[in-house]
């Protein structure tokens, strides 16, 4: 089982200077992809709920938040710690980032 504080020790420790959480949401079989309005950053593309995570933030309020604001979901996200996946990128303003996705 992976503990959420450490992917955040983890990526300080690697130089990731923003933190992006993201959720796979399934229901029946299906899996709730979402589209980017065109006129923002990657417009057009379809990706997950996901979103930053303010400075000192918490990983599982951060993905909460996100999912209240991207699809109306007002209950505490229901995360498996055993199922994380990370990966890095650079985000539109040029940080290093580094993204987790836990299934929900």
């Amino acid at each position: 089982m992976i503990r959420l504080e450490l992917l955040i020790d983890d990526a300080r420790r690697d130089g990731i200077g923003e933190l992006v959480v993201g959720a796979v949401v399934h229901s029946g079989g299906r899996v709730l992809i979402l589209r980017r309005s065109a006129d923002d950053f990657m417009g057009g593309i379809e990706e997950l709920p996901s979103g930053g995570v303010e400075a000192g933030g918490d990983l599982l309020r951060a993905l909460g938040r996100e999912l209240a604001e991207e699809i109306g979901r007002r209950h505490p996200p229901a995360v498996d710690p055993g199922f994380v996946a990370t990966f890095d990128y650079t985000s539109g303003s040029g940080r290093s980032a580094r993204r987790s996705r836990s299934p929900h």
